[in-house]
């Protein structure tokens, strides 16, 4: 009886083992990650990895994207297209934060496999031209290199009109050299001209409702992507940016609930991620959805949620290789919970964080509102209200293009100060 029972453990021991090595190997479905379809040369045993490789990568889930490439380069080392895939994941052309020199490195395998092999086809070598733009050592800077990486993406959309991916990543170059001071958004609508008719056709891919939603993410077109927005989570539920990128527009439109549960979840999918991710990523992507959540929660007035999300913060142990995304985040969110609630001396107390990115040289939004809302001259109520409206003027080109915030300001009914009495009743100087 006693082996009996020693026996049956063993076997529930092995099939929990055998379960948990499924686990480990489980890879995304589309179901998970979207639907993309990108016909490549390589062998037919790597096609459905690409496809999902693609996918990430148009959900920006860079460093899941890149191992999927790198794996598929193992099981074929011929296929010039999947170091065009790790090349791609290191061009994060929205904040220009990739690492330059390993795509550069990637975008030289793609272009030497691309040459020595002869089923890689014209259509595949003029994607691998396109991104070499990208990486080209010629002494211009990332937005020149940017500009010519678009007209290149236009030129292969040109020569393949049924390529769909053409289309769609065209369009996201777009949205990547739209000029920052060009109100009449442009790029934009030419981003939202090509997408939307394939939207309807493809539904289900995730880099088409991603996009739509940085083309529209202004508030002039914001409400047009709404439709995109509100279906982009259920396309790639298991995306940790896909469940934060709706948020984008919903604070645009003031859709404050919408936003909490996106940023809810992407939260919790980041941080799940955390234990597996290299290189900061996943927390690079938690913080951003802790800040859109702290934004959201005091803007409708959810306070002891907004201080229960700085908390979350401050608990966090440190990692390495955060990007400017994570570290904007570590100072805007105690930044907001002081300021919007009016609580001008733990604005005083706000500190600039050392080694942090630079935002336009060091910690930019920590020295502003620290600099700008600290009391210089302590129970001075007049000053303390002036140097509130100072801050929230210097850092509102810095925030709308940063976290895309709505131009309108909006009170919390938890103590935060309507700008526009502040601006009104006390004087504020520059």
């Amino acid at each position: 009886m006693r082996r009996a029972a020693i026996l049956f453990l063993a076997y529930l021991c092995s099939g929990s083992l055998a379960l948990a090595a499924q686990e480990h190997h489980h890879e995304l479905s589309t179901e998970e990650v979207g639907s993309v379809h990108f016909p490549i040369s390589c062998s037919k045993g790597v096609e459905l990895g690409f496809n999902r490789a693609v996918a990430l990568l148009h959900s920006f889930q860079y460093e899941q994207a890149r191992q999927a490439f790198s794996e598929i380069s193992t099981q074929d080392p011929t296929c010039a297209m999947a170091q065009w895939g790790v090349a791609m994941s290191h061009y994060h052309g929205l904040w220009d934060n990739g690492d330059t020199p390993a795509g550069r490195l990637a975008v030289k395998k793609a272009a030497e496999l691309a040459a020595s092999n002869a089923t890689t086809t014209a259509r595949e070598k003029s994607y691998i031209e396109a991104l070499a733009e990208i990486y080209a050592e010629d002494g211009k800077d990332a937005a020149a290199h940017s500009r010519a990486f678009e007209k290149k993406m236009g030129e292969v959309q040109a020569a393949y009109p049924g390529d769909n991916e053409a289309a769609i990543f065209h369009a996201l170059t777009l949205s990547i050299t739209a000029p920052k001071t060009d109100k009449t958004f442009a790029n934009q609508r030419r981003c939202g001209e090509i997408l939307e008719p394939i939207f309807q056709k493809l539904p289900h891919h995730p880099g088409v409702a991603h996009y739509i939603i940085h083309c529209y993410d202004n508030p002039v077109l914001a409400e047009r992507g709404l439709p995109a927005a509100r279906m982009y989570a259920n396309i790639a539920p298991a995306s940790a940016h896909a469940n934060h990128m709706p948020s984008h527009l919903f604070i645009r439109v003031g859709s404050w609930d919408e936003s909490i549960r996106s940023n809810m979840k992407s939260a919790r999918l980041a941080a799940a991620a955390e234990p597996a991710s290299l290189n900061g990523e996943a927390r690079d992507q938690r913080l951003h959805a802790l800040d859109y959540l702290e934004y959201a929660y005091l803007q409708s007035g959810q306070v002891k949620q907004a201080k229960a999300v700085l908390d979350e913060m401050n608990a966090l142990p440190p990692v390495s290789m955060l990007t400017l995304t994570g570290d904007y985040a570590l100072a805007a969110i105690p930044a907001r919970a002081a300021i919007e609630l009016g609580n001008w001396e733990q604005a005083g107390t706000l500190k600039v964080r050392e080694g942090a990115v630079a935002v336009g040289g060091g910690d930019h939004l920590g020295r502003n509102r620290r600099g700008q809302c600290a009391l210089r001259q302590p129970g001075s109520r007049r000053q303390s209200r002036a140097d509130s409206c100072d801050a929230s003027r210097r850092d509102r080109q810095t925030e709308q293009r940063l976290l895309g915030k709505p131009n309108r300001s909006a009170a919390t009914r938890g103590g935060g100060m309507d700008r526009r009495k502040c601006r009104q009743q006390e004087r504020c100087r520059l």
